[in-house]
């Protein structure tokens, strides 16, 4: 069972360059899990650090994740660098790890086991604590549409209002929860949506919007 507190975070980076920079307006969920796995997923991948990577004012991406309970879970890039369009696959691939007992699992340590888990997962069927690994499989899409239309459906759907705590109070128990990164030349804005089929909220409607028309359905499920 997971329960998510959120908080908003104003976080000011300075860049020499301003142009070409990080983040420097963001909102988004504080100490969630799923949002820092998400995170690092990107950050571990070609995707790249959607927080932290320079990017240019006319730069555009959008990272939709779906899953986390008991589905898979994957994720639909629209991404627009240098002024070309893109759109990928990223499927969450997993492995168990065993690891010994006094094993301290840093940072640095689950980047190795992470390395290890894709050269092959290991079957290991021996007794002591595990450890699971996620990465990325990354697959380039066909764009289904004129990129820019498909940006300007996503701004109608509300892709730059979603707020990044609409349900605060929500407990998942191996639900379906959409992870929701926005990037926007140097503003950066995740949100993080459990998802129940009866909800008429706003910020549902919204997120539900937005995967149809980046494919969710039809690609990642």
């Amino acid at each position: 069972m997971m329960r998510s507190h959120y908080a908003t975070l104003a976080l000011v980076i300075v860049s020499a360059n301003p142009a070409r920079s990080q983040a420097t307006q963001v909102s988004a969920p504080s100490h969630n899990y799923l949002l820092e796995i998400s995170q690092r997923w990107g950050r571990t991948s070609p995707l790249g650090d959607l927080l932290r990577d320079p990017r240019d004012s006319s730069d555009l991406e959008v990272r939709l994740w779906g899953g986390y309970g008991v589905s898979r879970t994957a994720g639909a890039i629209l991404r627009r660098r240098a002024g070309q369009w893109s759109m990928a696959l990223a499927q969450v691939q997993e492995c168990a790890i065993r690891v010994t007992s006094n094993e301290a699992v840093t940072d640095s340590g689950l980047t190795q086991l992470e390395a290890r888990a894709r050269r092959g997962c290991p079957n290991d069927s021996s007794e002591g604590p595990f450890i699971t690994v996620h990465w990325l499989r990354l697959q380039e899409l066909p764009l289904t549409s004129p990129p820019a239309n498909l940006w300007s459906q996503l701004m109608r759907a509300g892709v730059l209002r979603v707020p990044p705590e609409p349900h605060p109070k929500y407990v998942m128990l191996d639900g379906f929860t959409y992870v929701l990164e926005v990037r926007v030349g140097s503003v950066y804005r995740p949100s993080v949506l459990p998802q129940y089929e009866s909800s008429t909220d706003e910020a549902d409607v919204s997120v539900r919007e937005i995967a149809r028309i980046l494919g969710f359905e039809r690609n990642y499920k």
